[in-house]
């Protein structure tokens, strides 16, 4: 059954307003993360009390941001669940910031000392290519062993193709399966760095750990309001953003078209622009107002990649879900090398 043109473009319209909310409160935290972390001195990063201050300030900034994130989907999601139901529906309790990870924020942000030291030590100006072929081979190694430990979440609570909609349906099982390919050992001494580039390298995960703790908060805002009427919502889908200008990610395009049963948290990655509607009733019925909107956009996304090198790119794009042991169900490349496509917006 075709979605109905009036509640498609009303929904629309919210999807994308809370999506431009959404950039703009994630920009306005990163930029004081980034603008505290460099007014550090470089003496200040082997001063545990300085660390402390630090980690402590940029936890607070960060939680600000995540409260106003909060408010802002559980109003988005109230008035998103009442177009499509044609009921009115109140807006969720608000979740707490500190339920988005299962490690407190200050402990994460005082993780930014190791990174710089650690950076010092390996790449620093005064290590020696020795040095620093070594430190390259010791973090080659962790990664692989990091991916081989990652557990799996096939599926995650995906809907299969072609089938309806059963409330309370289990996810999938874990399961260990082989990672992607790791890339080759190290043979050549990567370039020292400058104390400038180092703060830059730091600047960057901090900014990294705000958008992600602003997107944890919205996931978790989010199940909380779809769990909250278990007769009225039947899973969800998450909408890409290509309107937004700069990059979609081929990661968010290839999970886009795949639909997600209520009771799962959605699979995030770093600096992840989706938003998420809700789904009344069985896939692609009256009810699926996002797989209507994602169609839209994908047709024009494919479009602008020619139909030809990046839209195949785009189509194939694999991606597995992995549960990370503090952020919950996460998206990373499934074999292939992730695909950009840049949009001019619309």
């Amino acid at each position: 059954m075709a979605v109905d043109p009036a509640v498609l473009a009303e929904s629309l319209v919210l999807v994308k307003a809370q999506a431009a909310a959404r950039e703009q409160l994630s920009d306005a935290t990163q930029r004081s993360v980034a603008l505290a972390v460099r007014a550090m001195l470089a003496a200040d990063w082997f001063d545990s009390t300085a660390i402390t201050r630090l980690a402590k300030h940029l936890a607070a900034t960060t939680k600000a941001g995540q409260r106003q994130t909060a408010t802002s989907t559980a109003a988005y999601w109230a008035r998103a669940v009442s177009v499509l139901t044609g009921r009115r529906v109140q807006p969720a309790r608000l979740v707490s910031p500190d339920s988005a990870r299962t490690v407190p924020l200050d402990v994460v942000y005082g993780r930014l000392a190791d990174q710089y030291r650690w950076l010092w030590a390996s790449r620093g100006p005064d290590t020696t290519p020795e040095d620093r072929l070594r430190a390259a081979i010791e973090a080659h190694q962790r990664r692989v062993d990091r991916d081989a430990a990652t557990l799996d979440r096939p599926g995650a609570g995906v809907v299969p193709d072609g089938a309806g909609v059963t409330p309370n349906l289990p996810g999938a099982p874990s399961a260990r399966v082989a990672p992607p390919q790791p890339p080759p050992l190290p043979t050549v001494a990567p370039p020292r760095l400058t104390e400038a580039e180092i703060v830059d390298r730091v600047v960057d995960r901090a900014m990294r750990v705000a958008d992600t703790s602003l997107t944890l908060t919205m996931r978790d805002q989010i199940e909380a309001a779809a769990k909250r009427d278990p007769g009225l919502i039947t899973g969800y889908r998450r909408i890409i953003h290509p309107e937004l200008g700069g990059k979609v990610c081929g990661l968010c395009v290839a999970a886009s078209t795949r639909v997600y049963y209520k009771g799962n948290l959605l699979p995030i990655h770093g600096y992840c622009k989706c938003t998420v509607l809700a789904m009344i009733g069985d896939v692609g019925g009256d009810g699926d107002v996002g797989g209507a909107i994602n169609d839209a956009d994908l047709d024009a996304l494919y479009q602008q990649a020619g139909g030809v090198t990046d839209g195949q790119a785009l189509r194939r794009t694999r991606f597995r879900v992995v549960e990370h042991g503090e952020r919950g169900f996460e998206l990373v490349r499934g074999g292939d090398s992730v695909v950009f496509l840049t949009s001019q917006g619309a």
